[in-house]
C-alpha cells in the first residue's frame, strides 16, 4: 500500500485503516467506516480513500470513507484553549470542486461538525473503525468527539484515533486536542480515549522512526457488547519449554478435543 503515491503521504492512515478494518472483520462486520475530521486541501482524504480501497481487497470487508470540513477553512478561535497564537481563522480552506474531481467514493460532510455529526449518525452509517482528528482547535475537537458518543451499533469496541496536533513544543494538557481528550474521559465512565503506549515498537521497522506513532490514541468502549470478544483470528495459547509459541483459534482452544 505504501507504494501508492497518494497513500504514501499518510502512512498513519494506512496503519489506522488496516487496524480498524481487521478488527471489524474478526468481529464479523461486513462493512465499517473510516473518518477524517479536518479535510483542508484534501490530500489526507484522498490518501484515506486509497488506503481504504486497498484494505478492502486485503481484508475482504467493505470500507466507507467520510471527510468532515467547514468548507471555508478553520473557524475563528474561541479563546486561549484553541491556541490562537498558532492557528488563524480561515487557514486550510477546502476546494470542494477540485477535491470532488479526485475522490472516487468518499463522501464530504460540509459544515461545522457540531451540526453535521447528528445528521450523519441519523443515516445509520456502518460502524466507525478509524478516525483521524485534524481540526486542531480544542473547541472543534471537542465537537468532533461527539462521534465517539454514538450508540454501540455505530462504533467498534476499540477504535484507533489519530490526533495530529497532540504533539509539539506548545502542545499541553490544558489546551487543544489534549484538553478535549481529558474532558471526554472525565465525562464518560465507560468510554475512554487512551494513548497507545509504545506503539512505534510494534510497527514495521520503516515506520518506527516516524513522529505519527506518538499521535495515536484508542477509544475503548468498555460496555460495548463485543468489547471482550477476541480481536484476532488466531491467538497465542501456549509456549513450550524450548520457547516455541503455539497459536489456535479461540474455538480450537476451548474445544473439548484439546
Amino acid at each position: 500500500i505504501l507504494r501508492d503515491p497518494a497513500c504514501a503521504k499518510r502512512p498513519q492512515y494506512i496503519w489506522g485503516v488496516l487496524q480498524g478494518a481487521a478488527l471489524g472483520k474478526v468481529l464479523g462486520y461486513q462493512r465499517v467506516s473510516v473518518v477524517e475530521f479536518g479535510v483542508g486541501g484534501g490530500a489526507g482524504l484522498v490518501a484515506l480513500e486509497r488506503a481504504a480501497e486497498q484494505a478492502e481487497e486485503l481484508i475482504n470487508v467493505g470500507i466507507d470513507v467520510y471527510g468532515f470540513d467547514t468548507g471555508e477553512g478553520m473557524p475563528k478561535p474561541t479563546d486561549y484553549r484553541d491556541r490562537p497564537y498558532f492557528w488563524l481563522e480561515g487557514t486550510y480552506p477546502c476546494d470542494q470542486q477540485e477535491l470532488s474531481k479526485r475522490l472516487r467514493h468518499a463522501r464530504l460532510e460540509i459544515g461545522l461538525v457540531k451540526d453535521t455529526i447528528p445528521s450523519f449518525l441519523s443515516t445509520n452509517p456502518s460502524p466507525i473503525a478509524f478516525v483521524g482528528f485534524e481540526v486542531c482547535f480544542y473547541t472543534s475537537t471537542k465537537d468532533a468527539l461527539a462521534m465517539l458518543e454514538a450508540n454501540h451499533e455505530r462504533l467498534l469496541p476499540r477504535i484507533p484515533c489519530l490526533f495530529r496536533t497532540s504533539l509539539g513544543k506548545t502542545a499541553n494538557d490544558y489546551t487543544g486536542e489534549r484538553l478535549a481528550i481529558s474532558e471526554f474521559n472525565s465525562e464518560h465512565s465507560h468510554r475512554k480515549i487512551a494513548l497507545m503506549h509504545g506503539l512505534r515498537w510494534f510497527l514495521p521497522s520503516g515506520m518506527m522512526r516516524a513522529l505519527w506513532p506518538d499521535m495515536f490514541f484508542s477509544l475503548h468502549v468498555f460496555d460495548h457488547p463485543l468489547y471482550n470478544e477476541p480481536q484476532q483470528l488466531r491467538v497465542s495459547t501456549s509456549i513450550d519449554i524450548e520457547g516455541s509459541e503455539f497459536f489456535h483459534t479461540p474455538e480450537q482452544w476451548t474445544s473439548p478435543q484439546l
